[in-house]
């Protein structure tokens, strides 16, 4: 039997904020956005952008004065972020890319075959690229429409030419060269990679290799995830649940996994030893920083998971009917020291005057008390002009 190592529920939570670097904040800057990737490996895209899309939220909690400016300029001027499929659509370090060949390969396999919907736009689409650089579905022309893949349901519009343009991100032969508005163009990655990137060999020689590497960045990622089932889990996608097994029963044989417990409790959590080693090494310091966590955010992959160890129910209620909608449409929970205190509703459009505040509550004991009152304006102040508002005003 393998040694477990018993920890309570406020170690497990100080342990995962701390790695997921939520309890002290660095100055915004290329660097360290970077660092902040280097550290958690990718953040999820979402094209929502209520309050701010998904992975700025996230970087804005992480950084002081953050600007979603250096991050574009990271995707699309220097290249040194991407976006690409790793837990969903995400973004991660241009350095990261050549260690997706695996996925890449098996991803064009089994999307690209010759028997596929897509596979009779594959060469016209190619030529388009050649001929005129960075593309759009719209500037393809292409007529039809084809089902969407990986199990993402009606994830935007069926247009055979988007859904073949996504198809060749997802297995590597596009990246995204610009987006504006929402709108997308792809170009060859051999185009727009650096070529030391593009003609990178595969890092793995096995399929056992490969899937290590997988596993041991999803467990990094999420700093504590279940050992069994897990939404989290899908970041290891072409691993098959009997290969994911064997591979965390090898990664922990190697002391490159610990086990962990709770105690009470009969759950058992992963985590990647030197990442908890480091932790027991600094401790938990904190900034004492109120902050609005992103829906999305790697923290809150496993909802289950943060109930149980913050004693804290998050449900993002973005695709709910609003008949059944407790809070709201975009709903951030509020994050203080080591306790999530409340939740708050901003929003902000092109043609409001200033961000609106659409709902704040506090969560089960937590009372406003005068010194969090003043914390949370200055956190809201802070948000309306990380979203280029001169100011917020509260709904009632």
């Amino acid at each position: 039997m393998k040694e477990t190592h018993v920890i309570s529920a406020l170690e497990a939570r100080r342990f995962m904020l701390t790695h997921l670097l939520l309890t002290e904040q660095k100055k915004a800057s290329s660097e360290a956005v970077l660092e902040v990737f280097e550290r958690i490996k990718s953040l999820q895209f979402d094209p929502l952008s209520v309050a701010g899309q998904n992975h700025n939220i996230a970087l804005n909690s992480r950084l002081t004065n953050y600007q979603r400016e250096i991050t574009d300029a990271l995707l699309y001027s220097d290249r040194a972020l991407l976006d690409a499929w790793d837990r969903k659509m995400g973004i991660i370090r241009t350095l990261d890319w050549p260690s997706f060949h695996h996925f890449h390969e098996q991803t064009k396999q089994r999307l690209g075959s010759a028997d596929g919907q897509i596979f009779p736009v594959l060469d016209a689409i190619r030529a388009h690229i050649t001929e005129h650089g960075a593309t759009a579905a719209s500037d393809l022309g292409i007529k039809g429409e084809a089902a969407w893949w990986f199990g993402v349901g009606n994830w935007g519009s069926p247009a055979l030419g988007r859904v073949a343009l996504e198809a060749m991100l997802m297995w590597g032969e596009l990246v995204i060269a610009n987006k504006h508005m929402g709108r997308k163009s792809y170009d060859f990655a051999s185009r727009l990679l650096p070529k030391e990137i593009v003609e990178m060999p595969d890092p793995f020689d096995t399929d056992e290799a490969y899937a290590r590497w997988r596993v041991l960045r999803c467990v990094t990622a999420s700093g504590l995830i279940r050992k069994g089932n897990s939404p989290a889990w899908v970041m290891t996608q072409i691993l098959s649940p009997e290969m994911r097994k064997a591979t965390i029963e090898a990664l922990l044989d190697d002391g490159e996994l610990m086990q962990i417990s709770i105690a009470g409790s009969r759950q058992t959590l992963l985590a990647c030893t030197k990442d908890f080693e480091a932790y027991a090494q600094s401790g938990f310091v904190s900034d004492g920083r109120l902050r609005f966590i992103a829906p999305l955010d790697n923290l809150m992959w496993d909802k289950s998971l943060i109930s149980f160890l913050f004693d804290f129910d998050y449900h993002w209620e973005v695709y709910d009917p609003p008949a059944k909608r407790k809070y709201g449409y975009y709903v951030l929970p509020i994050l203080l020291g080591d306790e999530f205190i409340g939740r708050i509703e901003p929003t902000f459009k092109k043609d409001d005057e200033v961000m609106l505040v659409k709902g704040l509550w506090w969560d089960k004991g937590h009372k406003p008390r005068q010194v969090t009152q003043r914390m949370l304006k200055e956190a809201i102040g802070e948000y309306a002009r990380f979203l280029g508002s001169d100011g917020y005003r509260l709904v009632q």
